[in-house]
């Protein structure tokens, strides 16, 4: 789990710097995140709202039998029209994640980021820079 920390961060800080705007995750850094095989479930990119998104999930090949885990791995990469619209929806999905268990603030990604995980069963990452925000959520965190 904690050597998954900072390869995400990297993944999440070139995607968010990489000039294209519906950039993919790949399945090589999706399998690094999940530490073990998957493949590519489902993606789309849409507008609405005037707000590009990609959103795509990688599923892991193999659940954890014993823990009975399907692991996925959701990314969602949205541009929007300015940088203060993507600050306002940051913020607010920060005070709707405040008081909660395991969330913390990450300096040193983008203008602004955050973690939230209960180390067993997830773990969101979320970092906005101008007007681009990254999400990156693991659902059922596996062992390696």
């Amino acid at each position: 789990m904690k050597k998954m920390i900072p390869f995400t961060f990297f993944v999440l800080i070139s995607l968010i710097n990489y000039g294209q705007t519906c950039s993919l995750i790949s399945q090589q850094e999706a399998e690094k995140i999940l530490g073990k095989p998957a493949h590519l479930s489902s993606h789309t990119t849409e507008t609405k709202n005037h707000i590009l998104t990609y959103h795509c999930t990688y599923t892991a090949n193999d659940q954890e039998t014993d823990r009975d885990r399907q692991s996925n791995l959701y990314y969602m990469l949205e541009e929007f029209e300015s940088s203060s619209e993507a600050q306002k929806t940051f913020k607010y999905i920060l005070s709707q994640n405040a008081g909660m268990q395991g969330l913390s603030t990450l300096d040193g990604f983008g203008e602004e980021a955050f973690i939230q995980t209960d180390n067993d069963h997830f773990q969101l990452i979320i970092v906005r820079k101008s007007a681009k925000m990254i999400r990156l959520k693991v659902n059922k965190v596996t062992r390696t």
